[in-house]
């Protein structure tokens, strides 16, 4: 009788534990492609040339223009 009620008492913690559980959703947390709305393939690619060469624009480290005052370090950090 006694290992009985240990197993039932022990069903009865595995379970409400597992309610307190319920909510909680596991997910891989990678972000979804954006979503394009256009007319044609047209536009599908002119705006795939366009992202391409602003991403082409953008990879560019060396900046064009350094001010002779401006800092080597990011304003506000502790360097």
């Amino acid at each position: 009788m006694k290992a009985q009620l240990n197993n039932y008492i022990h069903d009865c913690n595995k379970y409400e534990e597992m309610q307190k559980l319920s909510d909680v959703y596991v997910t891989d947390h990678v972000a979804e492609d954006p979503k394009l709305n256009t007319a044609s393939e047209e536009e599908d690619q002119d705006f795939y040339d366009y992202q391409k060469s602003l991403e082409e624009y953008n990879s560019d480290a060396a900046p064009a223009f350094t001010p002779s005052g401006a800092s080597r370090y990011e304003r506000g950090s502790l360097l």
